[in-house]
């Protein structure tokens, strides 16, 4: 089973400043938590950088699979991933059926 360090996204939350809170918890030896990926979205470098600036904003992008993003079995979550074409960022979201992100990750980091 796949397992992330997760962040619940704030409405001022950046791209690095998810990334800082899982080196965070990397740090402090926080558990990951499991999670399924029930949906990818591929985005442009343009797309994922205004996507960066504010990830609690609601995104056209990944709207059709909001509602795909709850919690199954055991409580695991299933998750929408985003990724840059362009280059190796991304976001892994958890929406809980919500038009915007409650909890975030980055795969891989």
């Amino acid at each position: 089973m796949n397992t992330a360090y997760f962040a619940k996204v704030s409405d001022s939350m950046s791209w690095n400043e998810l990334k800082e809170k899982i080196i965070e918890q990397k740090r402090n030896k926080a558990k990951p938590l499991p999670f399924i990926i029930v949906a990818k979205v591929n985005i442009s470098s343009i797309d994922f950088d205004n996507l960066s600036m504010s990830i609690k904003k609601s995104n056209i992008q990944y709207a059709p699979y909001a509602t795909l993003s709850v919690a199954a079995l055991q409580g695991v979550w299933n998750c929408i991933l985003i990724k840059c074409i362009d280059d190796s960022r991304n976001v892994l979201i958890y929406t809980a059926g919500n038009i915007y992100p409650l909890y975030a990750s980055i795969i891989n980091l």
